[in-house]
């Protein structure tokens, strides 16, 4: 017997469209109490992937803590304006604006502003069981 030939994951998921335009203003921001820093979710944690998308805004002279800080997670974090300063137990790494970095995210570590001007983060947040290099 040849079955219909449909894949069982057509049948239970929804169809996607094929092509997506996110306008980042009109997403919702998660703000901290005192306006220090914002966090844009541009492409949500989804079962069917294993990445989410980030925007975050860290204001000059500020710094937040990374919300992942267990399990096989990295994060490929896109400095898009800004000088990042990444802190984490036992190092602290500066990142110019049009660089990025990656890091094992089961730790605990802070992103800072120490410049001038509102730092611009694109954060990408892949859950793997190795962190590649």
């Amino acid at each position: 017997v040849e079955g219909i030939r449909v894949p069982f994951e057509e049948l239970i998921y929804p169809k996607t469209d094929s092509v997506v335009i996110i306008d980042n203003e009109k997403l919702p921001v998660y703000k901290e109490e005192e306006g220090s820093y914002q966090v844009r979710s541009i492409f949500p944690y989804d079962r069917h992937r294993n990445f989410e998308v980030y925007e975050t805004k860290i204001e000059p002279g500020e710094r937040c803590e990374s919300f992942l800080t267990e399990g096989s997670v990295c994060e490929y974090i896109m400095v898009l304006q800004g000088k990042l300063t990444l802190e984490t137990k036992d190092e602290i790494y500066e990142v110019d604006a049009n660089h990025a970095i990656k890091i094992e995210a089961g730790r605990s570590h802070y992103y800072g502003n120490k410049g001038t001007e509102e730092l611009v983060l694109n954060i990408f947040v892949a859950f793997e069981t190795v962190c590649i290099k």
